[in-house]
C-alpha cells in the first residue's frame, strides 16, 4: 500500500514546484512533503477564500446580507449589461450570495482574456477593466440558477463591496480578519516592487507577473507559504476568523458547468467527490487548500504544473481518503 510521499511524488513527477503540508487533529501529526515550508507561492485562486472569509465576518457583524442585490454597491452604470441572457439584462437581479455560490451568470473574463496571455507579457487592469470585459459577452444563465458558473469576477465584485462595506483596501480588511488573529506573517499581495514576487510557472517557463497578481487583488493576487496557508484553512473551518456555523451558509452544494470531473461548488467552496467530506478551493496557480471537516484532516500546498487542477484533485481524493 503507498504511503503519503509515495502519492505526493506519484503527483508531482512532472511539477515545477511542490509542497504539501498536512495535519491530521488528534493524533499529534504534522506531515511535510517538498519544498520548505517558508516558500512563498503564488496561491491563485484560493485567495478567494480569503475574500470569502471577510464577507462571512461581516455577515457576522451584521455589516452585509447575503440576499442584498449588487446596485446596493455598484452603479447604475457599472451594473448596466454584466449579465444579458437573450436579449434580458438581469444585472440588477444578482446577489452577494450569488457571488458566493457563482450563480450569478457572468462570465469568466479571466479564463477567455487574461490566462491566455500571461505567457506573452505583464499586464495591469482595473475593476472597470474587468466589469467592460464582461460586458462584452453575453451572460451564461439568469442569476441564481442551480448551475454554477466559475467566474472570477464574482470574487472581484465580492473584494469591492467588502471594500464598500468597510471604507478599507482589502488588504488592510485581510490584517484586521486574518492576518493579525492568526499570525500569518508571509502572506500578502505585492502591490509594489519592494515586495518579493515568486515566479508563476506557464509551458515550463518562470515568469514575474506583479502586474497580474496586483491586477487580481482580491480574486487571486496573494502569496503565501505552506505554513500560512495551513494556518488559514484550519482556522477558516475552527471559528478563528468567523463563527463556524456561517460556514453552513456555504454547504449547498451544485454541479458547475464550466468545472472540473469531481468537483461540485457551493458558497466559494468547492466539494471533491469522496466518501469523506472535503471542501477547499484550487488555484489556477497549482495552489490547494482543502480540509476533511469531520476527521479534521487538512492538507495545503503548490504543485505546479501543466493540467495541474484536475491532478490535484485527484491526488487530494486519494490522500484524503488514506488518512
Amino acid at each position: 500500500m503507498k504511503d503519503f510521499a509515495e502519492i505526493f511524488n506519484e503527483y508531482c513527477k512532472t511539477a515545477y514546484e511542490g509542497v504539501l503540508y498536512r495535519i491530521k487533529f488528534g493524533q499529534k501529526e504534522d506531515v511535510q512533503y517538498g519544498n520548505d515550508l517558508d516558500k512563498k507561492f503564488p496561491i491563485g485562486g484560493v485567495t478567494k477564500l480569503f475574500t470569502i472569509a471577510c464577507v462571512l465576518k461581516l455577515i457576522e457583524n451584521k455589516k452585509l446580507i447575503l440576499d442584498t442585490k449588487i446596485p446596493v454597491y455598484l452603479s447604475e452604470e457599472e451594473c448596466k449589461g454584466l449579465c444579458v441572457v437573450k436579449g434580458v439584462d438581469y444585472s440588477t437581479s444578482i446577489t452577494i450570495k450569488d457571488l458566493l455560490y457563482q450563480t450569478s451568470g457572468l462570465s469568466d473574463y479571466f479564463v477567455d482574456l487574461v490566462k491566455p496571455n500571461i505567457a506573452r507579457g505583464d499586464d495591469n487592469y482595473s475593476f472597470e477593466d474587468k466589469l467592460n470585459w464582461t460586458k462584452l459577452k453575453n451572460g451564461i444563465d439568469k442569476p441564481g440558477s442551480k448551475t454554477a458558473y466559475y467566474s472570477s469576477l464574482n470574487a472581484d465584485i465580492l473584494t469591492y463591496i467588502v471594500e464598500k462595506s468597510t471604507g478599507k483596501k482589502i488588504m488592510d480588511v485581510y490584517k484586521e480578519f486574518i492576518f493579525d488573529p492568526l499570525e500569518l506573517k508571509n502572506t500578502y499581495i505585492p502591490m509594489d516592487d519592494k515586495c518579493y514576487m515568486p515566479a508563476l510557472y506557464f509551458d515550463g517557463r518562470p515568469m514575474k507577473r506583479p502586474g497580474l497578481l496586483r491586477s487580481s487583488y482580491g480574486s487571486g493576487g496573494l502569496i503565501s507559504t505552506a505554513k500560512d496557508l495551513l494556518r488559514f484553512i484550519v482556522g477558516f473551518f475552527n471559528g478563528a476568523i468567523f463563527n463556524n456555523s456561517l460556514i453552513e451558509k456555504l454547504t449547498n452544494f451544485i454541479p458547475m458547468s464550466n468545472g472540473l470531473d469531481g468537483v461540485s461548488y457551493g458558497g466559494g467552496l468547492m466539494r471533491l467527490k469522496s466518501k469523506k467530506t472535503i471542501l477547499g478551493l484550487l488555484g489556477y496557480t497549482g495552489a490547494f487548500a482543502f480540509a476533511d471537516i469531520y476527521n479534521k484532516v487538512y492538507y495545503v500546498g503548490y504543485l505546479s504544473q501543466n493540467d495541474c487542477q484536475p491532478i490535484n484533485v485527484k491526488m487530494l481524493v486519494e490522500l484524503f481518503e488514506k488518512a
